[in-house]
Order: structure tokens, then C-alpha cells, then sequence
């Protein structure tokens, strides 16, 4: 296998739970990250019923949308897996087939000079 080969097959980068949903929820709605929800009921200590529920329905806007959004995510997820698996495995058996290549090589080499 060659070294040019080896360093095209890289790994998709693989997030935690966390990472992924503030990836995704930060471009939506960055108040529902998790390192903001510590900071939200003295934000909004002094809203008004009013003002709750207008923030209640953007943030089931936002959940909606962060489920869309998720999905895509783990759709392109799953395809960068399969390209990996796949450019992987056709790594390996280009490596096996010079190395069998070479293998047969040196006993042509072998028989020749007897």
C-alpha cells in the first residue's frame, strides 16, 4: 500500500451527543446550547406570561428544527462512514493485490535464474 493511498483514507471526525447537538442547535437557536442553560431563568426572571409563551413557541420552532436538522446530519454521517468503509477496504486490497503482485515477482525472479 502506498503512502499517498494511506493518508487519502481518513476517518470522518466523530462528535459526542453533546458536540452534535450544540453544533446543530447553536445555528437555530443558541439559547437552547447547553452551556446556556444555567443562564436562562435569570435572563428571563422578569418576562411576562406574555413573553413566556412567545418563547415557549420559539422553542418548540427551534426543537423542530433541530430534529430536521439532525437527521440531515446523521444522513451525511452515515454516508461519509460508508465512503470511508468503502475507500478503506479498497485500500486493503490494493495493498494485498501489490503485495501478491511482488510476491509473484520474486519467485518468477527465482525460477528464471535456475
Amino acid at each position: 500500500m502506498s503512502d499517498q493511498t494511506q493518508t487519502t483514507t481518513v476517518p470522518p471526525k466523530l462528535l459526542t451527543g453533546e458536540q452534535v447537538y450544540n453544533l446543530i442547535m447553536q445555528a437555530i437557536e443558541p439559547e437552547l446550547t447547553t452551556d446556556q442553560r444555567s443562564v436562562l431563568d435569570e435572563k428571563y426572571k422578569g418576562e411576562t406570561p406574555e413573553q413566556a409563551k412567545e418563547r415557549v413557541v420559539r422553542y418548540r420552532k427551534a426543537f423542530e428544527m433541530y430534529d430536521i436538522a439532525y437527521q440531515k446530519y446523521m444522513e451525511e454521517l452515515a454516508t461519509a462512514v460508508r465512503g470511508y468503509q468503502t475507500a478503506l477496504r479498497r485500500d486493503i486490497e490494493q495493498g494485498a493485490k501489490e503485495k501478491d503482485s511482488t510476491g509473484l515477482t520474486s519467485i518468477e525472479s527465482a525460477l528464471s535464474t535456475l
